[in-house]
């Protein structure tokens, strides 16, 4: 479906070259739900811009559905949905549903499939009561769902989505990430996602890519992903007694990252790969297990991680 090949974006700023994209190779399968993450300046809108044709590759190549996104801007526009962030694609002005008819006219679509697909949105993201109102009028929340509508009523197999969420309560976000995995379900739509809340990447996405100053740092699952930067486990109990001599004595057989001890809270920052059975049989012959927590590393913590280790 996506194959970028070599592919790198070079910009002249006072006569110097920067490298926004860097010799960058992916491909996406049909269906894929793809989180692509990084620091701001990282190169993500770059590339996303790219695979949409609104931006020339300087070197490689990149082909989107067979189509050189470039080359075949119009082609390639009516087979893919994009949402930037807070960039509107609604008419300031119009209501709402007056939209989604100047979209069905643009994209040429037939008038069963545009049935469909209307009611499918407005259903979906619940959008009954706002049809009639004009965009400038709408809730933050109304409008990016709108938005979310707008981008798929012409059906498209690509969705590029920068940033879908941002600025949104907690029940507007999930109601968005649950229709866009409705939405691919029901199409087999392949997703890319940016966004700086890792919660929607594990939430919508099997794979993450990773780019760190336009270089690719990492192409893969999000499992092994936290195994391959995470690894390290973080176990917390409460000891009710010898609180003191069971922290020296689990520090003289084990090598630990860290111990932190507050009052009879006591957590163990394991390193990496470091078996945990006999250090839980150690806690369990000194205190009560009923309080034991056993956690990973949570993502947002491994990215943080990975880019305050540049500094």
């Amino acid at each position: 479906m996506i194959e970028a090949k070599n592919i790198s974006k070079d910009y002249i700023l006072k006569n110097k070259t920067i490298a926004a994209i860097n010799d960058v190779t992916f491909s996406i399968r049909a269906g894929e739900t793809v989180g692509l993450i990084g620091e701001n300046g990282a190169g993500k809108s770059t590339l996303i811009k790219m695979l949409c044709g609104i931006l020339t590759p300087s070197q490689g190549t990149c082909t989107v559905n067979g189509l050189i996104p470039y080359k075949k801007r119009k082609e390639n526009a009516f087979n893919i949905g994009t949402l930037f962030g807070q960039r509107s694609q609604l008419w300031w002005d119009l209501p709402v549903l007056d939209t989604f008819e100047v979209i069905k006219i643009m994209y040429r679509i037939d008038k069963e499939k545009y049935s469909f697909m209307k009611n499918w949105v407005i259903e979906n993201f619940e959008l009954e009561n706002v049809l009639n109102q004009p965009v400038r009028t709408l809730s933050l929340g109304q409008r990016m769902k709108a938005e979310l509508a707008a981008t798929l009523i012409h059906c498209p197999q690509i969705l590029y989505l920068d940033e879908p969420t941002i600025g949104l309560d907690i029940l507007v976000k999930h109601k968005i990430r649950d229709v866009l995995l409705k939405y691919q379900k029901l199409n087999n739509a392949t997703l890319i996602i940016t966004s700086h809340d890792l919660s929607d990447i594990k939430e919508l996405c099997s794979r993450i890519i990773v780019l760190d100053n336009g270089k690719l740092l990492y192409d893969g699952s999000i499992n092994q992903f936290e195994q391959k930067y995470g690894g390290k486990v973080n176990i917390s109990f409460v000891c009710e007694n010898n609180t003191a001599q069971l922290v020296q004595e689990v520090n003289n057989q084990f090598t630990l990252d860290n111990t932190i001890v507050n009052g009879q809270n006591v957590c163990f920052i394991l390193p990496d790969k470091m078996k945990i059975s006999e250090l839980i049989g150690v806690i369990g012959n000194a205190c009560s297990l009923d309080t034991l927590e056993i956690k990973n590393n949570s993502m947002e913590e491994i990215v943080k991680k990975i880019y305050e280790s540049k500094d």
